[in-house]
C-alpha cells in the first residue's frame, strides 16, 4: 500500500513538472509570436496527427495509447477518443486521453471556441462527458469555463467566479442525435457580461452575469473538463478553432455551413436538400443537420406520399429545423406535400420559414395556410418593410395530400406560389431581402407568435434554381399515377383513362383564359371522352392537370 502511495505521488509530481514545462514553453511561444492580426487565432485539425495552425503552438496529448484517428471526420480525419470505452480496466483513472493546447495569454475576456463532436456511446451516456474547458494552470484544478454533456441528456455550461458560487446553465439535448456529427460554438464577452452556447447553428444557452469571472489558466482542454473529477469525452472530435472575438449568430451559421453542400445559382434546378420521414427525418445532402423540436409531439404516419410521413397532429408545437446550404439565398424552389385533418379548425398555420433562429428575429421567408383556404407568403426586407402574397387555393381540399411549391427569384425580384401543379399567383417587390442565417423550419413559422402546422408533411425538397410549372408537375407525377390520354383521330376526341381509385380532376379551357375543372371516372369505370380542340389553331382544351390524392 505504501509503495502504491509513493508511486502515485511520483506520478503526480511528474505530471506537475511536465505541465510546468508545457506552460513555460507555451508562454515563451506566445511572447515571441504575439497574437496574429486575423480574428482566427488558432485552428487544430487531426489528419492522422494533431495539426495546429499557426505552426509551433505547443500541444499536449494525454493518454497517447488510447488516442486514434478516424476517417469518419468533417475534414480529412478526426481524433478518436473512444479507444478505451471497451477497456474499463485501463480507463479507471478517467483522465487518460485528451488534448491540451495553450492559448495566447491576452485572449481571456473575449473569445469564441468552435469544434465538431460525435459520440460513440450512442444517445445515452454512461456518465457526464466533458467536451471543452478553459483550464487551470496545473491541469488538475477548477476550470474558468467548461462545457459538458450530462447523462441526463443535457448540455451544461459552467463558469467559475471570484465568489464561492459557480455559474451553471443547462439546455436539453432531447432534439439532438449525439451519434451524429454536431457543431458546438461557445462565445464569451466579459465586457457585455454574456456567455452563449450554440449547437448546430441554434442558440441554446445565453447567460448574463454580474459576478467577476476567474480569468486564469492557459490550457484549453479538447475532449475533457476537469471540474471536480475529470470528465472525458468518448467519441470523435474535429476542426477546433479559437477566435479573439465573440462571433454573432450569422457568423456561427457561416462557420458551420463551410461543411454543408453548396448550391449554385445557375438555374439548373439541382436538388440541394431532400427530407423524408421514414421513422426519423432523413436528409439527402452531405452533413445537413436536422433537429426535432418538441419530439414528444412528433410521430410518423404510414399513409404518406413516400412510405412514412411526418405526423404533427398531436398539436404540441413540434417542428423540424434543418441547416441549409448558404448559396441558396438568391434563387430557389421549395416543395412539400402537406395534409390537414378534416376536423382542423380554420386558422393560420405555419408551413415553413427560412431565416435566423426563432429567438433572434423575423424570418426572411415564410409560408402559411390561412383561414379561408388561402396560401400566404411573406418576405422580410432590410429595415421594417415586408411584402406578402395571398392566393386562394380554390377547390383544393387540404384534407387530402396537396403539393405546395414556393419559387423565389431575388435577381428577378419575384416570388410565385403553386399548389398541385397550378400556378396560383406571383408578386414582384423592389426591396432587398434581409437574409440572416440558414435555419429552415419545417412545420412552423415564428411571425408574431409561433404558428405550427397540426397536420402531416412528406417529401420536403429544396432546389437551387427556378422551376417552371411543367417541372413542378413532373415532381407531382413522381408520386401520383398518371392519367392515360390517347388522341382519337375520328371525331377529334381525347380518351382519358384514370388508373386511380378516386375521381381525377382535369382543368380545361376553351380560350386559355377561363379554366374550369372536369372530372374523370375512377379506376374500373369506363374511359371518359372529351372533345379535343386541336382543330382550332392547335389549342388543346385540356392543359393543366390537378391530382387530389385520397
Amino acid at each position: 500500500m505504501e509503495q502504491r502511495r509513493i508511486m502515485k505521488a511520483r506520478s503526480i509530481t511528474t505530471r506537475l513538472m511536465a505541465w510546468s514545462l508545457f506552460l513555460l514553453i507555451g508562454t515563451l511561444y506566445w511572447m515571441h509570436a504575439g497574437v496574429p492580426q486575423s480574428h482566427l487565432i488558432m485552428r487544430i485539425r487531426f489528419d492522422d496527427s494533431v495539426m495546429v495552425e499557426p505552426e509551433g503552438i505547443p500541444v499536449g496529448l494525454q493518454g497517447i495509447p488510447y488516442i486514434r484517428f478516424s476517417e469518419d471526420a468533417k475534414d480529412g480525419m478526426a481524433i478518436d477518443f473512444s479507444a478505451g470505452v471497451d477497456q474499463p480496466e485501463v480507463m479507471n483513472a478517467e483522465d487518460d486521453h485528451y488534448v491540451a493546447v495553450l492559448r495566447p495569454p491576452s485572449i481571456e475576456k473575449l473569445f469564441t471556441l468552435s469544434i465538431w463532436f460525435k459520440s460513440t456511446e450512442g444517445e445515452n451516456l454512461a456518465t457526464d462527458r466533458g467536451l471543452l474547458s478553459w483550464g487551470s494552470e496545473t491541469g488538475f484544478g477548477m476550470e474558468s469555463h467548461g462545457i459538458t454533456l450530462t447523462k441526463e441528456r443535457e448540455i451544461a455550461l459552467t463558469i467559475n467566479t471570484q465568489t464561492t458560487s459557480e455559474l451553471r446553465k443547462t439546455a436539453s439535448l432531447e432534439a439532438v442525435r449525439l451519434a451524429d456529427w454536431n457543431h458546438l460554438v461557445y462565445t464569451f464577452d466579459d465586457q457585455a457580461n454574456a456567455a452563449i452556447v450554440y449547437l448546430n447553428g441554434l442558440e441554446i444557452i445565453k447567460e448574463y452575469y454580474d459576478q467577476e469571472i476567474i480569468h486564469r489558466g492557459l490550457p484549453i482542454y479538447i475532449g475533457a473538463n476537469p471540474t471536480g473529477r475529470m470528465k472525458i469525452f468518448h467519441g470523435l472530435m474535429d476542426d477546433f478553432r479559437l477566435y479573439d472575438r465573440a462571433l454573432n449568430l450569422e457568423e456561427v451559421s457561416n462557420l458551420m455551413n463551410e461543411y454543408l453542400p453548396r448550391g449554385g445559382s445557375t438555374g439548373d434546378q439541382s436538388l440541394a436538400l431532400r427530407m423524408r420521414f421514414d421513422g426519423d427525418p432523413s436528409v439527402d445532402g452531405a452533413d445537413l443537420l436536422s433537429l426535432i423540436h418538441q419530439p414528444q409531439g412528433v410521430s410518423y404516419v404510414d399513409q404518406a406520399i413516400s412510405e412514412k410521413g411526418l405526423d404533427l397532429t398531436a398539436g404540441t408545437g413540434g417542428y423540424v429545423t434543418v441547416m441549409t446550404p448558404p448559396a441558396l439565398e438568391e434563387r430557389f424552389t421549395l416543395c412539400m406535400w402537406i395534409r390537414l385533418p378534416a376536423q382542423a379548425s380554420p386558422k393560420r398555420y405555419g408551413l415553413f420559414s427560412w431565416g435566423p433562429d426563432l429567438p433572434d428575429g423575423v424570418e426572411s421567408h415564410g409560408l402559411f395556410i390561412e383561414e379561408g383556404n388561402n396560401l400566404l407568403s411573406i418576405q422580410n426586407f432590410k429595415g421594417t418593410i415586408s411584402s406578402g402574397l395571398k392566393v386562394s387555393l380554390g377547390n383544393i381540399d387540404l384534407s387530402q395530400w396537396t403539393h405546395i411549391a414556393y419559387v423565389y427569384d431575388l435577381p428577378g425580384k419575384r416570388h410565385t406560389l403553386y399548389a398541385n401543379g397550378r400556378r396560383l399567383g406571383s408578386n414582384r417587390y423592389i426591396h432587398p431581402i434581409e437574409v440572416k442565417g440558414q435555419n429552415l423550419i419545417i412545420g412552423a413559422n415564428p411571425i408574431d407568435t409561433l404558428e405550427t402546422f397540426p397536420g402531416w408533411i412528406d417529401e420536403f425538397r429544396l432546389y437551387d434554381g427556378l422551376m417552371e410549372e411543367a417541372q413542378i408537375r413532373e415532381l407531382i407525377a413522381e408520386h401520383t399515377p398518371s392519367l392515360r390520354i390517347q388522341r382519337i383521330e375520328q371525331g377529334n376526341l381525347l380518351s382519358i383513362t384514370n388508373p386511380r381509385p378516386g375521381i381525377a380532376e382535369v382543368w380545361g379551357s376553351w380560350d386559355l383564359k377561363a379554366w374550369q375543372p372536369v372530372y374523370v371516372s375512377p379506376e374500373g369505370a369506363a374511359e371518359s371522352f372529351f372533345f379535343d380542340n386541336e382543330q382550332f389553331e392547335n389549342i388543346s382544351r385540356f392543359y393543366r392537370l390537378n391530382f387530389s390524392i385520397p
